[in-house]
């Protein structure tokens, strides 16, 4: 199962992801927010980061900044609008040699 098909089953719970930045894990829980981090159109994902004891405010981050927890990049898919023309074309030309 993809990533994006694990998300997007799993939308009605919390996704954590670690902030490549800080590297505190970032709380993504509700079903819009889901969305938007699947959403190649999205840029940005509201989300918590999960710093100390008190839950946090709700701020913006930036998709490229986000990795899963094992440090895996998050799929092309949610991050670039046109990853299928792009793969389409790999093919063709792969096809073609």
């Amino acid at each position: 199962m993809t990533g994006l098909n694990m998300a997007m089953k799993n939308r009605s719970q919390t996704n954590v992801h670690e902030s490549q930045n800080s590297g505190d894990l970032v709380k993504i829980e509700q079903v819009e927010q889901v969305e938007q981090l699947c959403s190649p159109m999205s840029d940005e994902v509201i989300g918590r980061q999960q710093a100390g004891e008190e839950e946090q405010d709700w701020e913006d981050f930036q998709k490229t900044d986000l990795v899963f927890p094992s440090g895996e990049e998050l799929p092309l898919c949610w991050m670039d609008e046109s990853y299928q023309l792009a793969s389409a074309s790999a093919h063709s030309r792969e096809d073609h040699v």
